[in-house]
């Protein structure tokens, strides 16, 4: 029986093809939180907005730890092997951005159905602050690793990935802050829309920087 030879051309056209749709999946879902933060602002009905953005909250952490994975693995299989270090990282990589997505859908579910949701929509912005700040050095890692660009666009990368890095740091810092003050009843719903809009924009930025939409602009 035949065993089918699976060449580094076929490994990077995978990995583009899901990056370009977790990409697009994470802004959009990106741009709703943003909508829907806006409005629960406003003071149309926050508790369930707030809850439903913590849902999408969730799902683009899977996304992004998915993608992680997949760089994470192209790297070792550019590499021509596999190591413990890398596997480290791979797990790494996905423990806390898949586990922060699970916990944040969870809290959001209970909150959208009326469970303390006040205390929960809190802590799941606490848990998203402190993933930010966990995996903001993520994206200039994995540049600073990638073999397959020129070092014009890997210093462009980097440019790109050193600013989305201090943003992210400072809004993961302020949503840890305003998850703590929502928790201890200091206009909760507010900080936690306030937080919630402030982790999106935070996203869209990263989204850009880690999926490469402007590294694809410039090999156009």
């Amino acid at each position: 029986m035949a065993v089918e030879t699976i060449t580094p051309d076929q490994v990077h056209k995978h990995a583009r093809q899901w990056e370009h749709t977790a990409v697009t999946t994470e802004l959009l879902l990106a741009c709703g939180v943003v909508v829907l933060s806006i409005l629960g602002i406003a003071g149309v009905l926050p508790t369930y907005l707030a809850a439903i953005a913590v849902i999408g909250l969730g799902a683009i952490l899977l996304f992004q730890g998915a993608t992680v994975v997949l760089h994470y693995g192209e790297l070792l299989y550019e590499a021509g092997g596999e190591s413990k270090a890398g596997a480290a990282e791979v797990s790494r990589g996905l423990t806390t951005e898949f586990l922060a997505g699970m916990t944040g859908i969870v809290l959001g579910v209970l909150a959208l159905i009326g469970i303390v949701p006040t205390a929960l929509l809190s802590v799941a912005v606490i848990t998203y602050g402190g993933t930010l700040l966990l995996t903001s050095g993520e994206a200039l890692w994995l540049n600073s690793l990638s073999t397959k660009h020129d070092s014009l666009v890997l210093q462009l990368m980097q440019s790109m990935s050193l600013a989305a890095v201090g943003a992210q740091v400072l809004v993961g810092l302020a949503s840890v802050v305003l998850g703590i003050l929502g928790l201890v009843g200091i206009a909760s719903m507010m900080m936690v829309l306030v937080a919630l809009l402030a982790t999106s924009v935070s996203i869209l930025l990263r989204s850009s920087s880690v999926g490469g939409l402007l590294l694809d602009f410039l090999h156009m």
